[in-house]
């Protein structure tokens, strides 16, 4: 960036005065000048929201930077303050696909591998149980030793269901 390009984001003149929300998800081409001009916009009191906030993402066996950790600069640029997520565990998000298949929350089973996200979404959500499937993020029963949150049950692999059938 050239000190033309600073001067106008400090300035305010390359900022569209329509944008009130800075939404953060997984990007792939994260650079300086967008935190640049996230920052400047959430300084100029744009609305934080995040996707959802996973810090890692797993992909072809190992973990990978995830959407949490694309918003992370944000946050310590902002003093520590964090987006309101729209993924999971967001109870809103629960309360709109409740709202939207019309489901009893009590009857449902929330599956996933990640204990921060997945698991207690199902449990904030109250659903009537977790299974928290030990193939992502969340690798073994030492994962939810501290009591924190804790899946209903869990299985080392989704194929375990079907061979336990």
């Amino acid at each position: 960036m050239s000190k033309e390009d600073y001067a106008s984001i400090a300035s305010g003149s390359s900022l569209d005065p329509s944008v009130g929300v800075v939404l953060c998800g997984l990007d792939f081409h994260l650079n300086y000048l967008k935190l640049c001009l996230a920052y400047h916009y959430l300084q100029r009191g744009a609305t934080f929201l995040a996707t959802n906030i996973d810090t890692t993402l797993p992909s072809a066996g190992k973990l990978f930077a995830g959407a949490g950790a694309c918003h992370a600069p944000l946050v310590a640029m902002m003093g520590g303050t964090k987006p309101t997520s729209l993924g999971k565990p967001s109870l809103a998000m629960m309360d709109a696909i409740e709202g939207k298949f019309r489901f009893e929350r009590g009857r449902a089973c929330m599956i996933g591998d990640r204990l921060d996200t997945d698991i207690r979404f199902g449990i904030e959500g109250k659903l009537g149980g977790t299974l928290c499937v030990l193939t992502g993020v969340t690798r073994s029963a030492e994962d939810w030793k501290d009591g924190e949150i804790v899946p209903s049950v869990y299985v080392d692999k989704l194929g375990d269901l079907r061979e336990g059938a």
